[in-house]
C-alpha cells in the first residue's frame, strides 16, 4: 500500500505541508534550546524514551528493559506516560483499582508487569514529576515514556529509537513521511537505539546502519531485538486449553498496534496458517470489533485453532465487561521484550545504571 502509485503522489502533494511542519517544529525546538520557552529541571535522574517518528519503533518494550535494569538495582523507579488513548485527562497514579480506560493500554500493561514500579500518566510531563515526587518523595529515577518532543522537562538521558526497517535517516516530515521533526532532532540524543534488528546482524551491517545515522562522536548507536516469552491464556478457554496453543493447526492473530508484521512473521514460523485483523493502534475494541473477531476465528476449519493478541490488546480486553463476551474464546497473549546483542547488552546496561547510580 506504502509503493502505490496515488499514495507516492499524495506524499509528493503533501511536500509543501512536510516542511512548513518541520520549520515549525524546528522553531519549537530552538526556543527550548535558547531559553525562550522553560525547561524544568530535577534533582533525579530522569531518563527519557522517545523517537523521531510516529508509533511502531518499540518504546514500550524498551521502558520495561530500562525498568527492569533500575529495579534490578533496588531503586525506586516511576513511569510517567501521557497515556494515550484513556478516558481521564490530568495526573493519575496507577493503583489496585486502575483499569486501561483509566490510564491507557500502555501504562496499564507495565503496571501490571512490575508490582514494585511506579507508574503514572500527565500530559503536562513536568506537572506529573512534581506529583510523583508529592506522592513518592523516595523515588530515585522517573522514566518518561514517548517524550522526546516534550522539552518542558530537560531529561538527564534521551535514549532515541529508530526500527532497523525503518531509520530516521531515511524518512521525511510528516505527512510526506514519518517523521515528528527534522532528523536533526536526533542529535539531542544520549543513546540510539536501532530496534526490531534481525536475530543476526553482521559486524558491516551495523557499521553501515551507523554511518547512515552520522551519529555525533558523543553518541553511542545500539542495536536491539524482539524476542518473544510463553504465550499465555488470557480468557477462561485460553487457560482451559492452554495445551493447545502448542498444537494449534490455525491461528487468529488480531492486534491494535502500530505495526504487527514483526510478530505476524514470527507466528508464521510456527504454524501453517495465520490470519491477521488489524485494528488501529491502542483500539478500543467496541462490540462489534469483538463480534468481527469471533466471526473470523468461527469461519475457521474445525481444529485445533487459537487466538493470538498482544500484551497491549490484552490490557484493553481485561475489562469484566469486554472480557466476559469473549471468555468462550480461546485467546492467548504473547508478551514480547527487548533485548541486546552483545557487548550492546553489557554496555547499555551500564550506562543506564551508572548515569542513575551517579546522579
Amino acid at each position: 500500500m506504502e509503493n502505490h502509485p496515488v499514495i507516492k503522489f499524495l506524499r509528493i502533494l503533501l511536500l509543501p505541508f512536510a516542511i512548513l511542519y518541520g520549520i515549525i517544529t524546528w522553531f519549537r525546538n530552538v526556543c527550548y534550546s535558547v531559553g525562550i520557552f522553560k525547561q524544568h529541571r530535577f534533582n533525579i535522574p530522569v531518563i527519557c524514551v522517545g523517537n523521531l517518528s510516529v508509533g511502531g519503533t518499540g518504546k514500550t518494550p524498551m521502558v520495561e528493559f530500562i525498568a527492569g535494569l533500575l529495579l534490578e538495582q533496588r531503586l525506586n523507579v516511576a513511569v510517567l506516560s501521557r497515556g494515550y488513548g484513556r478516558k481521564s485527562t490530568g495526573f493519575v497514579m496507577a493503583d489496585k483499582n486502575s483499569n486501561a480506560a483509566i490510564i491507557g493500554d500502555e501504562p496499564m500493561q507495565l503496571h501490571q508487569k512490575f508490582p514494585g514500579l511506579r507508574v503514572a500518566v500527565d500530559e503536562k510531563r513536568a506537572h506529573g514529576i512534581k506529583k510523583l515526587l508529592e506522592i513518592s518523595p523516595e523515588i530515585d529515577v522517573v522514566i518518561l515514556d514517548d517524550a522526546f518532543q516534550h522539552r518542558a522537562v530537560k531529561a538527564g538521558m534521551n535514549v532515541l529509537l529508530t526500527p532497523y526497517h525503518s531509520l530516521y535517516s531515511s524518512d521525511f516530515m510528516l505527512p510526506t513521511g514519518y517523521l515528528r521533526e527534522f532528523r536533526s532532532g536526533a542529535k539531542r540524543a544520549d543513546l540510539i537505539v536501532v530496534t526490531k534488528c534481525p536475530p543476526e546482524i553482521s559486524a558491516s551491517e551495523r557499521e553501515n546502519i551507523v554511518n547512515k545515522l552520522k551519529p555525533d562522536a558523543a553518541q553511542d548507536v545500539f542495536f536491539s531485538h524482539i524476542r518473544y516469552g510463553k504465550a499465555y491464556g488470557i480468557t477462561s478457554e485460553g487457560i482451559r486449553s492452554g495445551d493447545d496453543i502448542n498444537q494449534a493447526q490455525s491461528v487468529l492473530l488480531f492486534a491494535g498496534i502500530a505495526n504487527p508484521e514483526p510478530l505476524e512473521t514470527h507466528l508464521k514460523q510456527t504454524y501453517s496458517k495465520v490470519v491477521t485483523l488489524q485494528f488501529r493502534d491502542h483500539q478500543d475494541y467496541a462490540n462489534e470489533d469483538l463480534y468481527h473477531i469471533r466471526k473470523k476465528f468461527t469461519n475457521f476449519a474445525p481444529g485445533k485453532n487459537v487466538i493470538i493478541t498482544t500484551s497491549k490488546d490484552a490490557a484493553r480486553l481485561a475489562e469484566p465487561e469486554t472480557k466476559a463476551k469473549i471468555d468462550d474464546l480461546p485467546i492467548f497473549c504473547l508478551p514480547v521484550k527487548a533485548d541486546f546483542y552483545e557487548p550492546d547488552k553489557q554496555n547499555i546496561t551500564t550506562k543506564i545504571n551508572s548515569y542513575a547510580r551517579k546522579n
